[in-house]
């Protein structure tokens, strides 16, 4: 009898010991899969919050799009209209025709500022910068509260898409205004003809001749009665005082927006001319209203005089810079195969360390040209560059590694041929161009174009 309840004792004891070892399993089993569980849910709560920011994004494409379906429908409507009565709108229209037909090969700027603007917007992802259009010292600036806006901001913090959406915003409220203009110029330091005062003066004029007929009749008149060679036509000057400053004067109707990007790009010569150019704009109330971008660090010229600045920082590009990063997942061929939770790694990686809109842009397709989703998380795992000038630098160093002399020094050749050109040049272009500096060097620029020189 005692031998068997000790084998009862001995089994009911083996039996609890296994049940608490199982028990102990499937608390560690119910743990680990909390943890998962907590980690999908984080995931779908990101997910559900992109998913939000995206269709407010889509909402607004949809309105601008809507927006230009309106356009669209008045001005066929328009042409509706003198198409059944040909002879109301005939001579009104042939005369503005041949008038800025005149003006415009008569000043010809070089560069088609619609082109170089459109350029621009190629860059631009849907939604962006509507911070800066709500914001109240902009809002106060185009409504005529001040004359001048200064744009401020660091390289790279996006002043020129910042430019890009004002110049858009300009466009539609002026739309329905006949007595408003809007005209604008995007300086370039790498190329002469975009750094030019005198350029940028003629592009004003061309521009505003497009939109006011009346400017346009004035210019054209005033170009056929100087025949006795009044006006200098290499004078930025001239040409400022002879046509923008009369027709803008403080007793009139009129009014031009004019939008100057990339003020410390131009020569020290041309700064002296704008900063005379602004004060003479204050000093005799002409009906302009003039907002420009310039770094803080060089621009010393615009201190003096005392402009109202809306100062760019990190923390107004945060939704920005996230909609550049998930724009570009949907976008780069190779990085939109990722899997969620190594695009969960590289957003949360770059938003804590992005100093602008640019460096999102150079990251995101460094990380695309790298294009293995492996190796793209041992590279996350080290420190991504501390700001704009260590990115360049960690580029400039990744596209010169394992690189002979030679094809080193035509690859820049290249690159110069592309920052100096006049025009984007072909890809067929390209190759002459690096046979004609260095015959012997083998450059696959197809390659380069998706490796090591996208990024």
């Amino acid at each position: 009898m005692e031998t068997n309840i000790k084998r009862l004792e001995s089994a009911t004891l083996f039996v609890a010991a296994r049940n608490t070892e199982d028990i102990h399993k499937d608390t560690t089993q119910l743990k680990t899969a909390t943890v998962a569980i907590q980690s999908e849910m984080t995931m779908v709560a990101t997910t559900t919050s992109d998913v939000k920011e995206d269709t407010n994004l889509l909402v607004m494409a949809n309105e601008r799009i809507e927006s230009a379906l309106q356009a669209l429908v008045v001005k066929q409507q328009s042409m509706a209209r003198r198409e059944r009565h040909p002879q109301q709108h005939k001579s009104g229209s042939d005369k503005k025709h041949t008038a800025f037909n005149s003006v415009k090969s008569w000043f010809a700027p070089l560069g088609d500022p619609a082109l170089i603007h459109q350029e621009v917007g190629y860059f631009i992802v849907a939604g962006t910068n509507k911070w800066l259009l709500e914001h109240e010292k902009y809002d106060s600036w185009k409504e005529g509260q001040y004359s001048f806006l200064w744009l401020e901001g660091p390289p790279g913090i996006g002043k020129t898409t910042m430019s890009h959406s004002i110049i858009n915003d300009l466009n539609d409220a002026m739309r329905d205004d006949p007595a408003s203009s809007v005209a604008y110029f995007y300086f370039r330091e790498e190329e002469p003809d975009r750094r030019s005062a005198m350029n940028a003066i003629r592009s004003v004029i061309v521009q505003v001749a497009a939109q006011s007929t009346a400017f346009c009749e004035f210019v054209a008149a005033e170009i056929s009665r100087d025949n006795d060679n009044e006006t200098n036509y290499e004078d930025p000057t001239d040409l400022w005082n002879r046509y923008l400053v009369v027709h803008f004067a403080k007793d009139c109707d009129t009014h031009l927006f004019l939008v100057l990007d990339g003020f410390d790009e131009t020569s020290l010569a041309d700064q002296v001319f704008w900063v005379g150019l602004l004060k003479y704009i204050r000093e005799t109330s002409l009906k302009m209203s003039v907002l420009l971008t310039c770094r803080a660090s060089l621009g010393e010229r615009l201190v003096e005089l005392e402009l109202p600045t809306l100062a760019v920082k990190k923390e107004d590009l945060a939704t920005d810079m996230k909609a550049l990063i998930r724009s570009s997942f949907r976008t780069l061929p190779r990085i939109r195969k990722f899997h969620p939770e190594t695009k969960r790694i590289i957003y949360t990686k770059i938003l804590e360390h992005a100093d602008g809109m640019l460096y999102v842009d150079h990251i995101m397709r460094r990380l695309n040209s790298i294009g293995r989703e492996t190796v793209v998380l041992r590279d996350l795992e080290k420190p991504l560059p501390a700001d704009m000038r260590a990115l360049y630098a960690l580029l400039l160093s990744e596209a010169s590694a394992r690189r002979s002399d030679a094809s080193l020094k035509a690859l820049k050749t290249l690159f110069a041929w592309l920052a100096y050109s006049h025009r984007a040049i072909s890809l067929q272009e390209a190759e002459e161009v690096v046979k004609m500096v260095a015959d012997h060097v083998v450059l696959d620029l197809d390659a380069e174009i998706e490796g090591r020189s996208a990024r």
